[in-house]
């Protein structure tokens, strides 16, 4: 390992502030993707969310309570929909390995709770309105936090990327970013 800690870059008066992701619809990817149990002792699948321009990590969980046939058929609807939004199709088993790398959208949401704000997936996003959201130039930034350059030039979001971006960019099956295809159906990343 090369990391090595240095002290003098520690404050221990500094707060730790959590980037917050305004509430807004984003395009993400899967970056794990697990079975889990509730505290009620249920299963859940737990999805970690990548949204596209933040670095901060969003949690989108699923029960599948199956008690009554209204359960079964609520949890079926639900686990249907998280396949459909990154373009997949449940197995009988449902083996969630194969959403990890895929690309969709997502509904963030803010919640504040006990004085804290914080980011929250709140729903997934149908497949047509994920790709209808990439295809827009604002996908992953708002208008508001743009500032503009010289004319002729582009300007600069508030991360300092420039905008319009240089080029749309994809996961290939090395889950490299490649420049996309501007014929391409999927959603870039």
């Amino acid at each position: 390992m090369s990391y090595h800690y240095d002290s003098r870059n520690y404050d221990p008066n500094a707060e730790y502030e959590p980037e917050l992701i305004p509430p807004g619809d984003y395009i993400c990817k899967v970056e794990k993707a697990r079975w889990d149990h509730t505290k009620n002792g249920d299963e859940m699948i737990v999805l970690q969310l990548e949204v596209k321009g933040f670095s901060a990590r969003l949690w989108y969980n699923v029960v599948a309570k199956c008690g009554t046939p209204e359960e079964q058929k609520r949890t079926d609807q639900w686990v249907g929909h998280v396949f459909a939004a990154f373009d997949m199709k449940p197995t009988r088993d449902v083996q969630v390995s194969p959403l990890v790398g895929k690309v969709g959208a997502v509904h963030v949401k803010n919640e504040t709770r006990d004085g804290e704000t914080r980011a929250r997936a709140s729903y997934l996003l149908k497949r047509d309105k994920a790709i209808e959201l990439s295809k827009s130039p604002q996908s992953c930034r708002t208008a508001a936090m743009r500032t503009p350059g010289p004319e002729g030039a582009p300007g600069f979001d508030r991360y300092g990327d420039s905008y319009p971006p240089a080029q749309n960019v994809q996961l290939n099956g090395n889950d490299d970013f490649v420049p996309a295809e501007p014929e391409e159906d999927d959603i870039p990343f």
